[in-house]
């Protein structure tokens, strides 16, 4: 939904003139002195162009999935919304203090910025704590710890665009940090909430996805599902399939829950004596009893082994 708002927004804004940017973007002077609070949800879904629209949706797609996986559509709605007005909030508040002595940086406080980059980097950090992630892999060859992560790659997108906001992606970082830390519990629905709402009809009809029992917002640093990926590591489906074996936890016979089978009882001629001395015979007499039974059964095999059965042909061996 969100990637098809923003691009729809992106189409609108396109049609119309660059104007709209001007009246939608993020400004603390135009919010504070203007009381224009509208911006404060505006802007981080508009971008200023494709490339920019691009980027933001592909990083959006990367980490919401897998979000609403754990969370469900409900929650993960909610955390956007709130990392949005609170991160605009915040980048508000800083813009303004760097005018103040003894910085005296008057210009962010006229910057206009657009963009979801904020919420974004609030929700790699929200995604970590849930998803009790502890490193990344930078294309196999780099493991970085995942509270480094969202720093790193702050710092990475400033090098690469020194035009970005930093205050803006400061922003969304610090607000996600504060809602792993348990900070901003109070701003997280409860579980009754959550449960009513993804009773609603709507949510229903359109099937949409619920939130795993105990990955609850409200409970960070607490909450989430342990040993959770990015990549799904096994299916919660019996039957066959392409994914069958690739996805399955190795290996498969290791069923948490499951003991394992006891061993057979092989049954061989020093028990049968040792029975039949508990039962009172001497060892010698049990081990003559031990012998003629087995003497029995052999002669037993050597009379009805032989030859097919009486009554019908052979039965077919069995297969391998």
């Amino acid at each position: 939904v969100l990637v098809v708002t923003c691009t729809l927004l992106l189409g609108i804004t396109t049609l119309i003139g660059g104007g709209l940017m001007i009246d939608v973007c993020l400004s603390a002077d135009r919010v504070v002195r203007h009381m224009q609070a509208w911006r404060l949800l505006t802007s981080s879904l508009f971008h200023t162009g494709g490339i920019h629209l691009l980027f933001n949706m592909v990083a959006l797609l990367q980490v919401g999935v897998p979000l609403e996986r754990l969370l469900g559509s409900v929650q993960l709605s909610w955390l956007v919304a709130t990392l949005s007005v609170l991160s605009n909030c915040l980048y508000v508040g800083l813009a303004l203090a760097a005018g103040l002595p003894p910085l005296g940086w008057s210009q962010p406080s006229f910057q206009c910025v657009l963009g979801f980059s904020g919420v974004l980097f609030g929700l790699i950090v929200v995604h970590a704590e849930v998803a009790h992630i502890a490193s990344y892999s930078l294309f196999g060859a780099v493991t970085i710890p995942a509270r480094a992560y969202p720093w790193l790659l702050l710092a990475a997108c400033q090098l690469m665009v020194p035009h970005v906001s930093f205050l803006g992606h400061l922003s969304g970082l610090l607000v996600g940090q504060a809602l792993a830390l348990g900070l901003l519990r109070l701003a997280m629905p409860s579980p009754a909430t959550v449960a009513t709402l993804e009773s609603w009809s709507v949510v229903q009809r359109w099937g949409l996805p619920s939130s795993d029992p105990g990955a609850t917002l409200r409970a960070m640093p607490d909450a989430g599902v342990a040993g959770a990926h990015l990549l799904p590591i096994s299916t919660a489906s019996h039957g066959g399939g392409l994914l069958e074996g690739l996805w399955q936890p190795y290996p498969p016979a290791l069923v948490p829950g499951t003991p394992p089978a006891p061993p057979p009882i092989l049954r061989t001629p020093s028990m049968s004596i040792v029975h039949q001395c508990r039962a009172g015979q001497g060892p010698e007499a049990a081990a003559a009893a031990a012998a003629a039974a087995a003497e029995a059964r052999l002669a037993g095999t050597k009379g009805h082994g032989a030859g097919p059965r009486k009554g019908g042909p052979a039965p077919p061996p069995a297969p391998l």
